[in-house]
Protein backbone atom coordinates (compact mmCIF):
# COMPACT_ATOMS: atom_id res chain seq x y z
CA UNK A 1 0.00 0.00 0.00
CA UNK A 2 2.84 2.43 0.61
CA UNK A 3 3.78 1.92 -3.31
CA UNK A 4 0.15 3.26 -4.17
CA UNK A 5 0.58 6.28 -1.33
CA UNK A 6 4.02 7.11 -3.37
CA UNK A 7 2.13 7.14 -6.60
CA UNK A 8 -0.64 9.50 -5.16
CA UNK A 9 2.15 11.68 -4.12
CA UNK A 10 3.93 11.89 -7.48
CA UNK A 11 0.15 12.61 -8.50
CA UNK A 12 -0.44 15.27 -6.44
CA UNK A 13 2.45 17.18 -7.49
CA UNK A 14 0.48 16.92 -11.25
CA UNK A 15 -2.79 17.80 -9.52
CA UNK A 16 -0.69 20.91 -8.00
CA UNK A 17 0.70 22.14 -10.97
CA UNK A 18 -2.45 22.02 -12.84
CA UNK A 19 -4.42 24.03 -10.11
CA UNK A 20 -1.72 26.18 -10.26
CA UNK A 21 -1.38 26.75 -13.92
CA UNK A 22 -3.49 29.00 -15.94
CA UNK A 23 -5.61 26.49 -17.42
CA UNK A 24 -9.23 27.06 -17.63
CA UNK A 25 -11.92 26.49 -14.64
CA UNK A 26 -13.51 24.11 -16.76
CA UNK A 27 -10.56 21.86 -16.93
CA UNK A 28 -9.24 22.32 -13.54
CA UNK A 29 -12.54 21.11 -12.09
CA UNK A 30 -12.56 17.73 -14.43
CA UNK A 31 -9.39 17.34 -12.81
CA UNK A 32 -11.07 17.43 -9.39
CA UNK A 33 -13.62 15.06 -10.27
CA UNK A 34 -11.12 12.55 -11.30
CA UNK A 35 -9.76 13.29 -7.68
CA UNK A 36 -12.91 12.35 -6.29
CA UNK A 37 -13.84 9.14 -8.62
CA UNK A 38 -10.09 8.08 -7.59
CA UNK A 39 -11.05 8.94 -3.81
CA UNK A 40 -14.08 6.63 -4.33
CA UNK A 41 -12.45 3.75 -5.72
CA UNK A 42 -11.93 0.92 -2.66
CA UNK A 43 -9.12 0.83 -0.30
CA UNK A 44 -6.31 1.61 -3.05
CA UNK A 45 -8.32 4.65 -4.36
CA UNK A 46 -8.31 6.28 -0.71
CA UNK A 47 -4.44 5.39 -0.27
CA UNK A 48 -3.42 6.69 -3.30
CA UNK A 49 -6.09 10.01 -2.51
CA UNK A 50 -4.11 10.35 1.04
CA UNK A 51 -0.77 10.68 -0.76
CA UNK A 52 -2.17 12.71 -3.46
CA UNK A 53 -3.35 15.23 -0.76
CA UNK A 54 -0.62 15.52 1.23
CA UNK A 55 1.69 16.36 -2.08
CA UNK A 56 -0.52 18.64 -3.76
CA UNK A 57 -1.13 21.13 -0.17
CA UNK A 58 2.56 20.94 0.42
CA UNK A 59 3.28 21.83 -3.30
CA UNK A 60 0.55 24.33 -3.42
CA UNK A 61 2.05 25.66 -0.16
CA UNK A 62 5.39 26.30 -1.67
CA UNK A 63 4.52 27.94 -4.49
CA UNK A 64 2.34 30.12 -3.33
CA UNK A 65 4.34 31.59 -0.53
CA UNK A 66 6.98 31.72 -3.21
CA UNK A 67 5.18 33.72 -5.57
CA UNK A 68 2.07 35.55 -4.62
CA UNK A 69 1.37 38.92 -3.75
CA UNK A 70 1.01 39.09 0.10
CA UNK A 71 -2.80 39.92 -0.57
CA UNK A 72 -3.53 36.88 -2.11
CA UNK A 73 -1.38 34.90 -0.89
CA UNK A 74 -3.38 34.99 2.74
CA UNK A 75 -6.84 33.08 1.51
CA UNK A 76 -4.81 30.91 -0.66
CA UNK A 77 -2.05 29.76 1.74
CA UNK A 78 -5.40 28.65 3.82
CA UNK A 79 -6.69 26.71 1.32
CA UNK A 80 -3.48 25.42 1.23
CA UNK A 81 -3.23 24.31 4.83
CA UNK A 82 -6.23 23.12 4.85
CA UNK A 83 -5.54 20.92 2.06
CA UNK A 84 -2.28 19.88 3.34
CA UNK A 85 -4.03 18.95 6.96
CA UNK A 86 -5.85 16.66 5.64
CA UNK A 87 -3.73 14.91 3.67
CA UNK A 88 -1.33 14.29 6.66
CA UNK A 89 -4.20 12.93 8.48
CA UNK A 90 -5.49 10.88 6.03
CA UNK A 91 -2.19 9.62 5.23
CA UNK A 92 -2.09 8.75 8.36
CA UNK A 93 -4.55 6.88 9.07
CA UNK A 94 -4.46 4.99 5.79
CA UNK A 95 -0.78 4.20 5.67
CA UNK A 96 -1.21 2.78 9.51
CA UNK A 97 -4.78 0.87 9.17
CA UNK A 98 -5.04 -2.63 9.87
CA UNK A 99 -6.72 -4.09 6.81
CA UNK A 100 -6.40 -7.75 7.82
CA UNK A 101 -10.43 -8.90 7.21
CA UNK A 102 -12.68 -9.64 9.90
CA UNK A 103 -14.21 -13.11 9.68
CA UNK A 104 -18.19 -12.42 9.65
CA UNK A 105 -19.89 -12.71 12.79
CA UNK A 106 -21.82 -15.95 12.46
CA UNK A 107 -25.73 -14.91 13.51
CA UNK A 108 -28.14 -17.28 15.60
CA UNK A 109 -31.39 -15.67 15.26
CA UNK A 110 -34.33 -18.20 15.74
CA UNK A 111 -36.10 -19.47 12.91
CA UNK A 112 -38.83 -18.08 11.08
CA UNK A 113 -41.89 -19.84 11.72
CA UNK A 114 -42.79 -22.54 9.58
CA UNK A 115 -39.07 -23.28 8.66
CA UNK A 116 -36.78 -25.94 10.21
CA UNK A 117 -34.29 -25.20 12.34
Amino acid sequence: MRGVWVVGLLLGLVAAGLALSDLPLAVKLLVGLVIVGVGLAGPFGSVLLAGLLLSAGVATFVVLTLSSAPAVAGSALGVATLLTASGVAFSFRELFRDRKKVPAAETSSPPLPGQEP
